[in-house]
């Protein structure tokens, strides 16, 4: 009897370590480029993001765009073939490397720490900069371009 009560207390002990971490971002906002004229320099937006996770750890961070195979790409609904690429490069502590992300492959070396008691965003924030080649708005006609970026977290 003594055997089967420690095999059961081993069980839940164990079940309770594989409970999944409760991870959330917030802090996501829409980014408007404005009327962009062609230019040889590249256009920058930069997102601030709040990353969370119960308990704190590393997380994952993988980017999916709206265009052709998941690629961050701008397009006009009216002519679809005229696409504007993007770059995606994300990063957390200033001087730190940021890493260029590919679409649909994740990518590590990011760490989210316990939501604050009042909600706001422990240090260090995840921050997405957009950024656009603006030689290539001069390639495609005038028009209203658009573009969703879906971004994913996921504990390591």
């Amino acid at each position: 009897m003594r055997s089967l009560i420690f095999l059961l207390c081993a069980l839940l002990g164990a079940s309770a370590q594989l409970q999944a971490a409760e991870l959330r971002i917030s802090g996501l906002e829409d980014i408007t480029l404005g009327e962009v004229a062609p230019s040889s320099s590249t256009l920058t937006r930069r997102l601030r993001a709040c990353v969370s996770m119960t308990p704190a750890g590393p997380f994952q961070l993988t980017a999916i765009g709206n265009g052709r195979d998941g690629a961050f790409a701008l397009s006009n609904p009216s002519a679809d073939v005229y696409q504007i690429p993007y770059e995606v490069v994300a990063g957390q502590r200033a001087g730190a490397r940021s890493i260029n992300l590919l679409p649909g492959v994740p990518h590590g070396s990011f760490s989210a720490r316990e939501p604050h008691r009042d909600g706001r965003c422990r240090p260090p924030e995840l921050s997405i900069f957009i950024n656009i080649d603006a030689r290539k708005i001069g390639q495609v006609p005038p028009g209203r371009y658009s573009g969703q970026l879906q971004l994913i977290v996921s504990p390591e």
